[in-house]
């Protein structure tokens, strides 16, 4: 993040790394952002897992089961 452009509605300046964007600034809103953290633990195939679903109004647990293995293809 570069700079904050506006509060209402958030905006914020970007600057993008890769060399196919030139070091370029883009201007983006707060819902197009994400943070990158890496993993810090790799789940096998197969796995049971417990979900935490956060909304506005409420927050839900979900089960699930892991069905492919981190690959680039599905951006892990």
């Amino acid at each position: 993040i570069h700079s904050i452009v506006s509060y209402t509605p958030l905006t914020y300046r970007v600057k993008f790394l890769p060399k196919k964007y030139n070091n370029a600034l883009r201007t983006v809103f707060g819902k197009q952002l994400a943070i990158h953290q890496p993993a810090s633990v790799i789940i096998p195939v197969g796995t049971r897992v417990v979900a935490i679903f956060n909304d506005h109004n409420s927050s839900n647990y979900y089960s699930g089961v892991v069905a492919e293995p981190p690959k680039s293809t599905n951006k892990f």
